[in-house]
């Protein structure tokens, strides 16, 4: 089995408008015991929990951002 925090991850998306990215959101996934990750929703618990895990990380790495929080991930933004 898997230790609990290599479990969580996250798939990045990028919205490109013109010669620039006009949005970055996640969508929180968890690895399963055969290491394939599941797209997690918003009713799910663990959804929550790899969201915080991602705010804790990034603020322990000195990162100041915001996250507006959709049914299927989380919109960020410089906070």
């Amino acid at each position: 089995m898997l230790p609990e925090d290599t479990r969580k991850t996250l798939i990045v998306r990028a919205r490109i408008r013109g010669a620039g990215i006009a949005e970055i959101s996640v969508v929180p996934a968890w690895i399963d015991d055969t290491a394939v990750p599941h797209v997690l929703r918003g009713d799910d618990p663990r959804f929550g929990e790899v969201i915080e895990y991602l705010a804790q990380a990034s603020r322990q790495a000195g990162f100041c951002l915001r996250y507006d929080l959709q049914s299927d991930g989380a919109v960020l933004s410089a906070g």
